[in-house]
């Protein structure tokens, strides 16, 4: 009896170290959601079109729930969440003057410590405009360092949300001192940070709130040229664009604002240089050709890291969101990109190759988009597909890129259609500067190789 019941132990025994080293192992192949990132996330929303109390939902994401009752989230709040990553709730003002605000909890994960949090704007705010709308930023930081003491706060914005945070971290609110330890990573997509161009830059007159965003305006003027970007938190800006590349505006206004000489700005690639979102043209949405953000890289010697999103998409494909500028806010491309970014997967290596890569790969994405939307129409460019690109390296701070792309061109009338496979490839020659961004872009070759079917 006595060894039946230790025979039953041992195989117990055996059982549980074997269940344990299971559950290790499988854990080990498994990444932690919660070693990176090391920052508490705060998504703060745009400048609507139209003042509402749910603006920041309709951005990042809505509450919804399952046939089982269980709550799901979409857009950005519900992609990051399937990462792996805890939703904490939102943040809402419990006063019209933003000072004190609360955490709506409804739809957060409670059971373990949140990694990102929603900021929503007051209506009182978005109507007072950006100074407002950057003292509720600065309360929304305070209230989460003190729920997370031991962690900064990475602040993402869209649009006009950018200038509003940077309003608050470049030392210029009244009375709201910014804490240099708080925030450690400023993430803004599609922010006008040298204001608005073209027809936009009349029609921003017309709303009181949006006069701040003229390339010529005092705020704009203070924060480009006279406020300085804190040297412990780092930049990176997104800019959006559309396949059928945007209005017709060539950002002629906001040269004279840009770091950067006429020669400069032309030997860059389209990509970087020209495009539009609907509402930001693309030079615009760089944070680094502002005056302040060289004089920041030239300080710290750390790039303002420029992120380019072409959203496969036109600017009236959705006539619910007619520009890019907003409809991109639901497109998984834009969510992975900026999940990504939060979680700093894409760090620099000692010599800056992997980011000189990724710049070479938007660039000749591009390219190829631009090529198919102008030959074979806009339809052809949303099923490009890439092989992998090839990179030699002729010098350190030059690259050749070899590209390979595949789409598909329907042609004919209805009752007589054809496919054809269209094959392009070329190559490009791009260079580098010293923080490993793209300084100048040689002609590169197209060929092109029409199969039908």
């Amino acid at each position: 009896m006595l060894r039946t019941i230790r025979l039953r132990h041992s195989r117990l025994a055996i059982c549980s170290v074997f269940v344990l080293f299971v559950s290790l192992t499988t854990l080990a192949g498994q990444p932690n959601p919660h070693e990176q990132p090391q920052m508490v996330t705060l998504l703060i929303q745009g400048a609507a079109p139209v003042i509402s109390s749910t603006g920041a939902e309709e951005a990042w994401g809505r509450l919804g729930f399952n046939d089982d009752d269980s709550f799901r989230w979409t857009g950005f709040i519900g992609h990051f969440r399937g990462r792996g990553y805890r939703f904490g709730g939102i943040i809402r003002s419990s006063t019209e003057k933003q000072t004190r605000q609360q955490i709506d909890r409804l739809g957060a994960d409670l059971s373990i410590e949140a990694d990102y949090y929603l900021l929503a704007s007051s209506v009182h705010a978005q109507q007072l405009g950006v100074e407002s709308r950057a003292r509720e930023i600065a309360a929304a930081v305070e209230l989460l360092r003190s729920i997370h003491p031991q962690r900064k706060v990475c602040l993402v914005c869209h649009s006009a949300g950018g200038i509003a945070a940077r309003l608050w971290i470049q030392g210029g609110l009244p009375n709201v001192p910014f804490p240099t330890e708080s925030v450690g990573h400023v993430i803004t997509i599609g922010t006008p940070h040298l204001g608005l161009s073209g027809l936009l830059s009349v029609a921003a007159q017309i709303r009181k709130e949006y006069r701040v965003l003229n390339p010529d305006s005092s705020l704009l003027t203070k924060l480009n040229k006279n406020l300085e970007l804190p040297d412990n938190v780092a930049f990176t800006s997104i800019v959006l664009q559309g396949l059928s590349g945007g209005l017709a505006d060539d950002g002629k206004e906001l040269r004279e604002h840009i770091d950067a000489t006429g020669a400069e700005i032309r030997a860059l690639p389209l990509l970087m240089s020209d495009g539009h979102d609907g509402i930001v043209h693309s030079l615009s949405a760089q944070l680094h050709l502002t005056a302040t953000g060289g004089r920041y890289e030239n300080r710290t010697n750390r790039p303002i890291r420029a992120i380019f999103c072409v959203m496969p998409i036109d600017h009236l494909d959705n006539p619910a969101y007619p520009s890019v500028h907003t409809a991109a806010m639901r497109r998984p491309e834009l969510w992975k990109a900026l999940a990504d970014c939060i979680v700093e997967r894409d760090q620099y290596d000692q010599e800056g190759k992997n980011e000189q890569i990724a710049q070479s790969r938007a660039v000749i994405t591009h390219a190829a988009q631009q090529y198919t939307v102008a030959k074979y129409g806009f339809a052809s460019a949303r099923n490009l597909q890439f092989d992998p690109n090839k990179f030699d390296r002729p010098l350190p701070d030059r690259l050749r890129c070899h590209w390979q792309a595949v789409t598909n061109s329907t042609s004919g009338w209805l009752t007589k259609r054809s496919v054809i496979h269209v094959r392009i490839s070329g190559s490009v020659e791009l260079h580098f500067g010293p923080l490993q961004r793209i300084v100048l872009q040689k002609d590169g070759t197209i060929k092109v190789q029409d199969t039908k079917n």
